[in-house]
């Protein structure tokens, strides 16, 4: 028997199997659950009070199990892929996001640090702990502000990615503030994400990419800052 038919088995065993199943189905969509969030507050509340056993269960299907109870946030990440000599390899496609895609995650994170320090004025703190408010006119600003003002032809653009990101528990996109401009939540996950591994890899594999194009070829063992 397999480490995860051990698992469900005691689930199974305690009637609770069905509850699993579903909130192991919200996890894997959503990737970021939260305490404060009722469309999965049901989901969140059953993985944490069963995390002994949930825990060793997302390890099983290949990902890295996050969870900060104070913050009320659970998650998944990427797990290193390795080959049978031990060589890490990429991640494989459906678990990788476009440039563009990076490109605005990186916005979004440096936006959620300037409003946990009060260092952009589009930045407000939110009532929910951990949560930034801003908007997509302040979102297309930012990403002027970094030369990326070519990336997304309008608001419309913008939100087919921000509405990617929102299925997997990053951010959400909320109200209509003014013509055409949006609520935008920056939940805790953004920071999250960018403490994994596979996610700088990729990050890493993409400037690598960049700087190969203009003739500036960086080793794979060198590290990209």
């Amino acid at each position: 028997m397999s480490d995860a038919e051990r698992i469900a088995d005691r689930l199974d065993s305690s009637g609770q199997i069905n509850d699993a199943r579903s909130a192991m189905q919200t996890l894997l969509t959503r990737q970021f659950l939260y305490e404060s969030d009722m469309r999965t507050q049901r989901s969140y509340r059953f993985i944490r009070e069963n995390w002994r056993e949930i825990e060793p269960l997302i390890d099983v299907m290949g990902f890295k199990p996050y969870r900060d109870f104070e913050a009320g946030v659970i998650g998944i990440l990427l797990q290193p892929i390795f080959d049978r000599e031990g060589t890490k390899m990429p991640p494989p496609m459906e678990r990788r996001i476009s440039l563009q895609e990076s490109r605005l995650l990186v916005v979004l994170r440096q936006l959620y640090h300037m409003g946990m320090t009060g260092g952009h004025p589009g930045c407000q703190t939110s009532d929910r702990p951990g949560v930034i408010m801003t908007s997509t006119d302040d979102i297309m600003a930012a990403m002027a502000e970094y030369g990326l003002d070519r990336q997304y032809r309008n608001v419309s653009a913008l939100l087919e990615d921000l509405k990617l990101f929102e299925r997997n528990g990053i951010i959400d996109v909320e109200g209509v503030v003014g013509e055409g401009n949006r609520i935008v939540s920056l939940l805790p996950a953004l920071p999250i994400i960018f403490e994994n591994d596979g996610f700088l890899e990729m990050l890493a594999a993409y400037a690598r990419a960049a700087l190969a194009k203009k003739g500036n070829i960086v080793p794979d063992n060198e590290e990209i800052d």
